[in-house]
């Protein structure tokens, strides 16, 4: 557990855990229940579906789709125990060849470059089981939730977007999103607008990625942009409402 501060608000910020509902329900008979933050890549779960008697604030932040997945091909191969995991399964060369393999020749690969992978990556089709999409986590536990390109899914994001989540942010537009935050959910995030974000430099430098790939991505994530534009639109109306 962890303790941040924002304009002498104490608030405790509980980080990840993949228990999702059992952790809510700890949550909330908490000592610190009025003033607790839990803080993970955790789906949505309907509080009165799970018998919960506490209705929490929902936040997110989302960014655009294809920076997204090429954000986490690269993050996924600097952790080292994923290098360690692909090592032992199937060898060193095969580990480094993992490792140092470009989005390029990933994607250009398709699903052969998936074969040793733990989760579908630059295969991704509609059909496969894939979580890694901001679909999933704002449609829920449900099994379809899970399932990449899934309009029922999508549908069901929407549904507990409006009902549910007070604000999300876009990693985009990152000013307005704290300016927003900052007046709807200032119980928790209150001063959160002065604070500096520093640019951070990218030592490893931008990944190429062709201008055919580019469009075969965004293509893969149609209805994750169908979802991101609505968000962006959102976060707009939201910050004019707010200045009216």
């Amino acid at each position: 557990m962890h303790e941040f501060h924002f304009t002498g608000l104490k608030i405790k910020y509980i980080y990840r855990s993949f228990t999702g509902q059992v952790t809510l329900k700890k949550l909330q008979s908490h000592q610190y229940a009025s003033k607790l933050g839990y803080m993970s890549h955790v789906r949505f779960i309907d509080m009165i579906r799970a018998n919960l008697s506490t209705e929490f604030t929902w936040l997110s932040m989302v960014r655009d789709p294809v920076e997204r997945f090429i954000s986490r091909f690269r993050y996924r191969r600097r952790q080292w125990p994923a290098v360690i995991r692909q090592k032992r399964q199937h060898g060193a060369e095969f580990a480094h060849r993992w490792r140092n393999m470009t989005l390029n020749e990933c994607l250009d690969s398709g699903k052969s470059a998936d074969r040793f992978n733990d989760e579908v990556e630059c295969g991704l089709e509609n059909g496969d089981y894939y979580e890694p999409s901001p679909i999933v986590y704002f449609c829920g536990i449900e099994a379809y939730c899970s399932i990449h390109g899934s309009k029922e899914a999508l549908k069901q994001a929407y549904d507990n977007i409006e009902r549910h989540f007070t604000v999300i942010g876009v990693l985009e537009h990152l000013k307005l999103s704290l300016n927003v935050f900052e007046k709807k959910a200032a119980n928790f995030v209150s001063g959160i607008e002065k604070i500096e974000i520093p640019h951070k430099k990218e030592s490893l430098g931008p990944i190429y990625v062709s201008l055919q790939n580019r469009i075969m991505l965004r293509r893969k994530f149609e209805l994750e942009f169908e979802l991101y534009q609505y968000l962006v639109a959102r976060l707009f109306y939201q910050a004019k409402r707010l200045t009216d």
